[in-house]
């Protein structure tokens, strides 16, 4: 029987604005899994739920669902019972797929991509955040030959409460200056992404696409709220972008199957990239693949840090047509360390590691070094 050992978290900080809370589970027989818990600006709450999933787990079968943590959840999408249930699965299916000898990617289903294409994303790297600040640095990745996309989020300060300040062209024109200092400092043959938060009031967000137009960008993501906005006007708005090159992407915040369909029947978006922290493995990937069903484009939204990484790539694996996953660049020196062993780089894709379970990480050296065990309140636990 498969019996739950040991369940620990662990909390590394990764630079002044980010935490990334790693769990991990360990088999009777000695087998452990990871799974990645970082929920940003939540990490007290996360810590506490993993405590308590702690005292409820040890001891019991490791079968999927777990029925103990049904009582941490509430059905609300994005809280940290929720979440903790999907991080569980995921340290789960790793510990089980390692223990058979099989990537997690064969284990939910089989990899039919050996390799998959990835985006830099800068947002949480950039300290000069000047439109310099954004070239320069767009400009080292570039040039490293290992990302042929690139995103950045140009609007920095952007009140959440709709004020007029959004529709100020002084405003607009501070992000167009960033964004057309990256285009100038990559060049044309590296696409580049826009992330807006949906923070955008559709007037400044028609105004920010007719203006973005002559820049060449890949895809605009979450330019207005889709659940505040009226249908017509997500309608209109990928309309607007469609007619200049531009797709439009969002569903970061989707945690289940209805919440995928209800926006995916506004027929606003070109490519639905969900976070596998809120919708779970299976559910998932259950949204992307409605999404090919629909001749949408498909990514995963994956910000955080590198245990996310392994888990996306071996999900991206096996959905066909996937288009394009999300990696966080530059926000600390841990990311490559932790992950176990760097990624291999092909022509703007990584090379899947199929070897067991998400493959090689974490590596133990740089949690017993720069981890806190949150659970039985010693460093390296791992060890």
């Amino acid at each position: 029987m498969d019996v739950i050992q040991a369940l620990e978290g662990y909390a590394i900080t990764a630079s002044a604005q980010s935490t990334w809370l790693l769990l991990e589970i360990r088999l009777a027989d000695g087998t452990v899994g990871f799974g990645e818990a970082s929920y940003f600006g939540r990490e007290v709450e996360m810590q506490s739920v993993i405590r308590q999933a702690r005292t409820l787990l040890i001891g019991r079968p490791c079968e999927l669902p777990l029925e103990p943590l049904t009582s941490m959840q509430n059905g609300r999408t994005g809280s940290p019972g929720n979440l903790l249930a999907h991080v569980v699965e995921q340290a789960a299916i790793d510990a089980l797929s390692r223990r058979a000898g099989l990537a997690m990617a064969t284990f939910l289903g089989g990899a039919v991509n050996a390799r998959v294409s990835v985006y830099a994303n800068l947002n949480r790297g950039i300290v000069d955040r000047k439109a310099e600040g954004f070239a320069k640095r767009a400009q080292e990745i570039a040039s490293s030959g290992h990302y042929k996309a690139i995103k950045i989020a140009p609007f920095d300060s952007v009140p959440a409460d709709g004020s007029d300040v959004l529709e100020g062209p002084a405003f607009i024109n501070s992000a167009l200056l960033r964004v057309e200092a990256v285009r100038d400092a990559i060049g044309a043959d590296v696409r580049l992404l826009v992330d807006c938060f949906g923070k955008l009031t559709p007037a400044a967000a028609r105004e920010f696409l007719r203006q973005a137009a002559r820049l060449n960008l890949y895809w605009v993501e979450d330019p207005i709220n889709w659940a505040e906005a009226p249908p017509e006007e997500s309608r209109a708005l990928r309309s607007l972008a469609n007619n200049s090159g531009i797709r439009l992407a969002g569903g970061e915040a989707l945690g289940s199957e209805p919440e995928a369909e209800a926006l995916l029947d506004l027929e606003a978006l070109d490519v639905v990239l969900p976070d596998l922290r809120w919708t779970g493995l299976a559910t998932g990937k259950a949204i992307l693949q409605s999404a090919i069903c629909r001749g949408l484009e498909t990514s995963l939204h994956s910000p955080a840090g590198p245990i996310l990484d392994l888990v996306s790539l071996q999900v991206a694996a096996t959905i066909p047509s996937f288009s394009i996953l999300e990696r966080q660049i530059g926000e600390s020196p841990f990311y490559d360390r932790l992950r176990g062993e760097p990624a291999v780089f092909e022509d703007g894709q990584i090379v899947v590691d199929l070897s067991g379970g998400i493959g090689g990480g974490p590596n133990r050296s740089v949690i017993a070094q720069h981890a806190t065990c949150f659970t039985t309140e010693y460093p390296g636990a791992l060890e």
